[in-house]
């Protein structure tokens, strides 16, 4: 995770900079460039959501859950 808080201050910097000629990344793209940097396929289409040393899918995770609460009431509906 520290790459990615890595990342993450790169976005905060440029954005102060106020220039406008300057893209700052969306999620999809800081999770390509972390990606990257850690030597695995950035490829969208190629990205491996099983490999467990990037992605955290375990339910104890807090943030996870509240995703998936939040998504479970969209299902419930249809």
């Amino acid at each position: 995770m520290n790459v990615y808080n890595c990342i993450e201050s790169h976005q905060i910097c440029l954005s102060s900079l106020s220039d406008e000629k300057i893209r700052i990344a969306d999620l999809k793209e800081k999770i390509g460039y972390y990606l990257f940097t850690c030597n695995s396929d950035s490829n969208v289409k190629k990205r491996n959501y099983k490999d467990t040393d990037f992605w955290n899918l375990d339910l104890t995770n807090t943030e996870l859950i509240k995703l998936k609460t939040f998504l479970d009431s969209f299902v419930s509906e249809i």
